[in-house]
């Protein structure tokens, strides 16, 4: 986590580092093959093959970085309720808001 938290920033016109896929990008990878690959009446293409591994791939990185935070939870909620403040619980679902079914 402190990893993350404290990575410093890139110098000005250094070349930017690979972009961490984001899990909501994965997902919407792995809906639009699996869409594809059930709307066709034959074997999935090569290109969706390697597709499918690539999001594999991208996943299993993305769950390493989600172990490495949930490792560092416990320290991280021992200084918050140190601090008198509610600790964080990752397996709760999210709140809903309401109201954002009427925004456009």
């Amino acid at each position: 986590l402190a990893a993350l938290v404290d990575a410093p920033e890139p110098a000005e016109g250094a070349p930017a580092a690979p972009a961490t896929p984001r899990l909501a990008a994965v997902n919407g990878r792995v809906e639009d093959l699996y869409n594809a690959v059930i709307r066709a009446d034959a074997w999935p293409t090569v290109a969706q093959i390697e597709s499918s591994e690539a999001a594999a791939t991208a996943l299993a990185g993305l769950m390493g970085t989600w172990r490495a935070i949930e490792a560092d939870l416990a320290a991280l909620n021992a200084q918050l309720r140190a601090a008198g403040l509610p600790a964080l619980k990752p397996e709760l679902p999210l709140p809903v808001d309401r109201d954002a079914a009427d925004e456009e």
